[in-house]
This record gives C-alpha cells, structure tokens and sequence, in this order.
C-alpha cells in the first residue's frame, strides 16, 4: 500500500485540533505524527507528493505526482479544496 502525502495539512496555521475524539486538542503537526507513528506496524510506503492524476489501467491505477508514480489495484482519493483558515 502507499500513502501519497504532500505534508501541507491543511489545518497547520490552527493552534490545536478541536473535538478529536481521544486526542486532547493536538497541534496538527501532533496529530499528523501521530497518525504516521500508527501506519507504523503495517507495510505502507509513505511518499512525501501530490497525487495530480490517476488514472484507468489493464489491471489497477497509475497514480502519479510530481516526482513519483505508483501502479495500485485500488486507488482511494482523499483530497481537500483549499481553505483560508487564517480568518
């Protein structure tokens, strides 16, 4: 499995996360390590990108970004618009 991440979250100008269930209002860069620190017993690449095209193949996906492509045969796309959160 791969995780494609291009480590901008979105939430990184909050002070803290509020209402996350069992974490008591992390900084989102907490937050964000401790998800990473959770992949950490299982066999996931995580790849520091920007997923900008997937695409159909024979047999799976082609996701590629900037600088990397992996070919998956389930492709799950989780993406955010941008927010001015600084208001």
């Amino acid at each position: 499995m791969v995780l494609v991440d291009d480590g901008r979250p979105r939430n990184a100008p909050a002070r803290h996360v509020h209402n996350f269930l069992g974490q008591p209002a992390p900084a989102p860069a907490e937050l964000l390590a401790a998800g990473r620190a959770m992949l950490a017993p299982y066999d996931i690449r995580v790849v520091t990108d920007r997923v900008e095209r997937i695409e159909a193949t024979g047999g799976g996906f082609l996701a590629s970004g900037r600088g990397h492509g992996a070919t998956v045969g389930i492709a799950v796309h989780a993406a955010l618009l941008e927010a001015d959160l600084a208001r």
